[in-house]
């Protein structure tokens, strides 16, 4: 409850609800928001998973559909997570960048890039607002702010240092987000992955991107078994399929839809339902695969001093060859 920020708790014996409160919270942007997309998908199966990635609010996904996300690793892709920002981010930088260049005289006082970085940031922050700034939200906007005000100031960063200052703010900002699954996972899997590709920067694209996807589904096992008493052993393939379709598919008229609802101008429903169905298509995918016998890798054990011996070893196992203690 710490880590969620709800510092209180109470029960009420006997009342009823206030109709001016309610009124109230309709006014809300998010409120508005998941109040258009029920209309414009009621009884469709995706309605639970967009309103997951425009608002952040994963309570309407169903429990199928659930289960299944969770069997095949994908679960992190149907919330506005840090790749979601990232994303975000890119096309907000594309687009502002691109506007820039295109007008007279003004890329020659402010660079195209540094414009479309200060868009990258808005894009960002904006979108995170819709989360509610959730803990991946906070982490990713953090860590884009960081990189961009080093390339502002002419500073060359460093992925970890840029990791280390994030993780500092987050704690700064609530300190209780350590209670929280996310809080690990997030700064695990970016760990990970940091330290993979520095300790094989030599590789090809291929190798690398498949070691990648290796060190993601091996390093984040031993945590995955400590929260989720379980782990994913389809999450690579699932996730390959997954991120790109959600990312080019999904995600896009979503977040097109959402502008042109809050700009009040039509076609806003036909994008909520390409998405929606765009979405139903990949869950019947992932269906399929969370039905795989030997899909879901379950355990009871999960011992905080095993997970830090298999921590210690995952380390070594990732070591780059000749490495003398590997």
């Amino acid at each position: 409850m710490l880590g969620q920020g709800i510092r209180y708790s109470a029960s009420v014996i006997d009342g009823h609800r206030l109709r001016e409160g309610r009124q109230q919270l309709n006014q809300s942007l998010r409120t508005r928001l998941t109040a258009q997309i029920d209309q414009y998908l009621t009884g469709r199966p995706g309605a639970g998973i967009i309103k997951a990635l425009v608002v952040g609010d994963r309570s309407s996904i169903e429990a199928g559909h659930r289960d299944d996300l969770l069997h095949t690793g994908t679960l992190h892709l149907m919330a506005i997570s840090g790749l979601h920002i990232g994303m975000v981010a890119g096309m907000g930088f594309l687009l502002i960048a691109s506007v820039w260049r295109s007008l007279p005289r003004l890329p020659l006082i402010y660079p195209a890039w540094v414009i479309g970085g200060a868009g990258a940031i808005i894009s960002a922050a904006f979108y995170a607002f819709l989360a509610g700034f959730s803990l991946p939200t906070q982490r990713a906007l953090i860590m884009l702010c960081v990189v961009i005000l080093g390339l502002l100031l002419r500073r060359k960063t460093d992925a970890g240092s840029v990791l280390g200052v994030t993780l500092f703010v987050v704690l700064l900002l609530d300190p209780f987000s350590v209670n929280l699954p996310g809080f690990w996972l997030s700064f695990i899997a970016v760990g990970l992955l940091l330290f993979a590709v520095h300790a094989n920067s030599q590789e090809g694209k291929f190798r690398s991107w498949v070691r990648v996807q290796w060190v993601l589904m091996i390093g984040l096992l031993p945590v995955s078994l400590m929260f989720f008493q379980g782990a994913s052993a389809v999450a690579p393939l699932a996730n390959l399929l997954a991120i790109p379709w959600v990312g080019l598919t999904v995600l896009p008229p979503a977040l097109l839809g959402v502008v042109i609802e809050l700009l009040d101008l039509p076609f806003a429903e036909y994008l909520f339902r390409l998405s929606s169905n765009n979405i139903e298509w990949l869950l019947a995918v992932l269906n399929v695969l969370a039905g795989t016998p030997g899909s879901w890798l379950g355990s009871s054990h999960h011992g905080v001093f095993s997970i830090v011996l298999a921590y210690m070893g995952l380390l070594l196992m990732f070591m780059p060859r000749g490495w003398a203690v590997r």
